[in-house]
């Protein structure tokens, strides 16, 4: 019977009745959101040192990110895989490591060929 506790499907109906029980035991210790609709538009302006603020959408900017991105993979798939190849014989081991260590070079030189 214990083991049945311990199947994932049970785990998690048996955490989220707990965390609904906790909640509902939990609901009169929570803020109440009561005020006139004049305090509540108040506490929705922003407030920047005193002057009004004319908020811009923000536009982020990945063109800096993606090759970040793209050299940490690449780096860290080759020395994944370079360091498995320990268990190989020698000389798969090293023709291999070196196809990959060529490799990781071109790509990376196409990466960054500013």
């Amino acid at each position: 019977m214990l083991n049945y506790l311990l199947f994932p499907g049970i785990v998690f109906v048996v955490s989220l009745v707990a965390i609904l029980l906790f909640s509902k035991y939990t609901e009169d210790m929570m803020a109440s959101n009561q005020g006139t609709a004049e305090e509540k538009k108040e506490g929705e302006t922003v407030y920047a040192c005193g002057e009004e603020y004319e908020g811009k959408k923000a536009e982020p900017d990945y063109n800096k990110f993606f090759p970040f991105a793209v050299f940490f993979t690449i780096m860290h798939v080759a020395t994944l895989m370079i360091a498995t190849l320990a268990s190989a014989d020698i000389r798969s081991a090293l023709s291999i490591s070196i196809f990959y260590l060529v490799t990781v070079t071109v790509i990376l030189a196409i990466l960054y060929k500013d």
